[in-house]
């Protein structure tokens, strides 16, 4: 089991795990597909939420829809400049509907969504442009129109994550960051 979240109201834990896919699901069982579940925070009997591989969950703010990322095949998520039929999209679920709507369909790797606080801005890292993984913005609405947020150059952004500000990591230096919303800068953590 690997955590991948909470669901919008806080009660729930969401993780991925390889448990049981329904009969009629169409992906080979295989512990590298996981399905998406959820579990009370002080315990308790867990349940499916979605039968397909759903990593990095960030919820709409309707509190039941979602946008996610998706897994296609066995690539390694860290292998830079990857363009292949099996790299991640950004996905979104709507409760309602039970439908899933592709926002970045393309070649290239789009991972870790993060839904801004206003509720339809979803930001998430990619390596659009020819560069390094970079934080990139669009709306939920007209996902077509995409803004590179951050521009670094030599170093890939991961681990996008988001309380009163985004935090995300330069990995080769492992430095910590923060963007407020609406800054254009982002900033390093002084770490000690």
């Amino acid at each position: 089991e690997t955590p991948e979240g909470f669901t919008a109201d806080g009660k729930c834990v969401l993780y991925s795990a390889s448990i049981q896919d329904p009969a009629s699901s169409a992906i080979f069982p295989t512990g590298a597909m996981n399905e998406l579940y959820k579990v009370p925070v002080g315990g308790g009997r867990p349940a499916q939420v979605l039968a397909t591989p759903a990593l990095s969950v960030s919820y709409l703010p309707d509190g039941a829809s979602f946008v996610y990322q998706d897994v296609k095949g066995f690539e390694d998520t860290f292998r830079k400049h990857h363009t292949s039929s099996v790299t991640r999209d950004i996905w979104k679920y709507d409760a309602k509907t039970g439908k899933h709507t592709n926002l970045t369909n393309r070649g290239g790797e789009d991972l870790n969504p993060v839904v801004g606080v206003d509720g339809s801005t979803i930001y998430f890292l990619s390596e659009r442009n020819n560069g390094s993984m970079n934080v990139y913005s669009m709306n939920v609405d007209s996902p077509s129109n995409i803004s590179q947020v951050t521009n670094f150059k030599t170093h890939p952004v991961r681990f996008l994550s988001q309380g009163s500000n985004f935090f995300f990591n330069d990995t080769a230096t492992t430095e910590i960051y923060t963007l407020a919303a609406g800054n254009q800068k982002a900033k390093k953590v002084a770490i000690d």
